[in-house]
């Protein structure tokens, strides 16, 4: 039985779209792998984020305890304006 032109024209379209369906899921399976890489990394990041603020915040309460004991104990004045001098001939 002779192949026909027609038959080998519908025989090369299928194996093309099998070939371009799985093509389309090897990418579809590669974002999807590199979309869950940068999920995890950008937790990673809000995590350390998140941990650092937390450290900035103990930072800030134990400042200003340290300055509360600071003026409970000492007096703390303001400096005097420095006044300027001019290079005039003192008159």
């Amino acid at each position: 039985m002779p192949l026909s032109a027609e038959l080998i024209s519908v025989g090369l379209a299928v194996v093309g779209a099998v070939v371009w369906l799985i093509r389309l899921e090897g990418r579809v399976n590669t974002t999807e792998r590199d979309l869950a890489s940068t999920n995890a990394k950008t937790e990673a990041e809000a995590k350390a984020h998140r941990a650092t603020a937390d450290a900035l915040i103990r930072v800030e309460e134990q400042l200003k305890y340290v300055r509360e004991l600071l003026e409970r104990h000492f007096v703390i004045e303001e400096p005097a304006p420095r006044r300027r001098r001019t290079g005039g001939s003192g008159s």
